[in-house]
């Protein structure tokens, strides 16, 4: 577990200019921390957001920079900064016993979009499909049927473990409704350009917030 605290750190100090030294102290703090033990033990909990930051630490007449990290287990507050790492369950709704079973995604803030699309794909999808949870078939079916149909657009081979995490990035949703928009007319052009205009307004904004 220590190691993969540690690599959960310097996969984001690997994007930035801060100073690898002195991580110790925040990773010890991580892995005592309540936040982690109820994130990796409870089934409700399939993402958190690691804030990962450098301040000045005053030791006598000098300063040191000081690592200091922060798990938040309410992701709708989670202001998608370039200091978070976003932390989710590969399967949602388990309890994590092995490190490798958690999906680390260091946020940019050059694209807070990108960032929303993998948050949403990788944890809120997948809980959607799950059986253990009170969804209709008939949204699941849709859920399955437009994987389906992003995937085997781009090219790629359709099987019956395909989930949506093949979709790649927002570029590549956005791509597939505009090709059906091109290729059908009437309702199904309009519901095509609906979700591509959709889809390119909340990126503006996010882009913009």
């Amino acid at each position: 577990m220590d190691a993969w605290i540690e690599k959960v750190v310097d996969i984001h100090f690997s994007s930035t200019t801060h100073d690898k030294r002195n991580l110790g102290p925040a990773v010890d703090k991580l892995l005592d921390s309540l936040e982690l033990s109820r994130f990796l033990n409870n089934e409700d909990k399939n993402i958190a957001s690691l804030y990962i930051s450098k301040q000045k630490a005053r030791f006598f007449y000098f300063y040191n920079d000081e690592i200091k990290t922060y798990l938040d287990l309410n992701i709708e507050q989670c202001d998608l900064s370039n200091n978070t790492i976003v932390l989710t369950k590969k399967q949602p709704g388990h309890i994590v016993s092995d490190p490798s079973e958690i999906i680390i995604t260091p946020v940019s803030s050059n694209s807070p979009g990108n960032a929303l699309f993998q948050v949403i794909h990788d944890v809120f999808v997948p809980i959607l499909r799950n059986s253990r949870f009170n969804i209709k078939d008939k949204t699941r079916s849709l859920l399955s049927d437009l994987d389906a149909s992003l995937v085997s657009e781009m090219g790629r081979s359709v099987t019956a473990d395909m989930d949506v995490a093949s979709v790649n990035c927002l570029a590549d949703e956005l791509k597939y409704w505009e090709k059906q928009a091109a290729k059908f007319q009437g309702r199904d052009r309009e519901r095509a350009l609906f979700f591509k205009d959709s889809i390119q307004n909340l990126n503006v904004e996010l882009e913009y917030a």
